[in-house]
């Protein structure tokens, strides 16, 4: 699984899947993130950061520490707009669903 999430643009993107968090209350990382990226395939990441400091590797053990809401954020906000999107009439522009009368 490929995980990238942007502070700054609260997106978060799930093996190529994105998510606009700010309707789902948006997300905060709290140690100046600007950016995180992680492969759960080969264990590997890196972090980029809003200030003068280098991007940094992420290793599976950080990840799992720091960041694996992200992934749990996600999921959230998918099964939200799923069940939202459920939930809202379709408006077919018809009668009703039958033959219109003549």
């Amino acid at each position: 699984m490929k995980i990238t999430a942007i502070t700054q643009d609260q997106l978060i993107i799930v093996d190529g899947v994105g998510v606009d968090m700010r309707p789902h209350g948006g997300f905060e990382m709290r140690r100046g993130e600007w950016a995180v990226q992680f492969d759960t395939v080969t264990g590997r990441g890196e972090v980029e950061y809003t200030d003068a400091r280098h991007n940094s590797a992420l290793t599976q053990a950080d990840f799992d520490k720091h960041y694996a809401w992200l992934m749990d954020e996600h999921q959230r906000a998918i099964e939200k707009e799923k069940a939202d999107e459920a939930a809202t009439p379709v408006d077919s522009g018809g009668t009703g669903g039958g033959v219109d009368a003549l």
